[in-house]
């Protein structure tokens, strides 16, 4: 659950050096994770009338993809792929 404290902060935030959003995972049936900056996430959800996103509301984000490995319960995430896909590094 994402509270409007921490997207003001972000967006706050995002206005100096370095990429700031979300990392939002989604479990049940599919597995995947995804970034979204958080000025694609404002403009995105600031033009829904519901509350809640889902998958289908993320692809509308330009999200870049983690790619995750179950290994048993945990996750093992490609941090050093994503932050490639950032251009962080």
């Amino acid at each position: 659950m994402i509270k409007k404290c921490q997207i003001i902060g972000l967006e706050s935030w995002s206005k100096h050096n370095g990429v700031f959003g979300f990392v939002l995972n989604f479990r049940e049936n599919i597995n995947r994770t995804f970034f979204v900056s958080i000025k694609d996430f404002i403009t995105y959800t600031s033009t829904l009338s519901k509350k809640s996103i889902n998958i289908d509301d993320v692809f509308n984000m330009n999200p870049i993809e983690i790619e995750s490995k179950k290994i048993r319960v945990n996750y093992k995430y490609n941090i050093e792929e994503f932050l490639k896909n950032t251009k962080i590094n």
